[in-house]
């Protein structure tokens, strides 16, 4: 069983070969990404789910772990103001940041322009 510490992400230029599924090969895929990502300086964490809302289940944010930043994407239509107001009462300081594809590479770089 995986447990509750967390951990950076491996970056690879390889993809990991899968030759056989078991805990430690499981644990390999989800604490591995692409080398071309490794700008995020991604951890991870394994969490258990016991709260549910619905047929959803979450983890709350707070200790120890906090939520300091949301990346919207390109094509994402929800306001900056609407963004920021579901985040005000339980996230106070998070960074918004507008995703958008580069003009001269295959990459998703930070939008100059903001978010609206």
């Amino acid at each position: 069983m995986p447990d509750d510490s967390a951990q950076p992400i491996d970056y690879v230029s390889t993809p990991i070969r899968l030759s056989v599924l078991n805990e430690a090969t499981a644990n390999r895929l989800v604490f591995t990404k692409y080398k071309h990502w490794e700008y995020e300086e991604e951890i991870r964490q394994w969490v258990t789910l016991d709260e549910k809302s619905g047929q959803h289940y979450f983890y709350k944010f707070g200790n120890p772990i906090r939520l300091v930043e949301v990346i919207i994407g390109a094509g994402c239509p929800v306001s900056r103001r609407k963004l920021l107001d579901c985040l005000a009462a339980n996230h106070p300081g998070v960074r918004l940041v507008k995703a958008r594809t580069a003009y001269d590479a295959l990459k998703v770089i930070e939008d100059e322009n903001g978010l609206h």
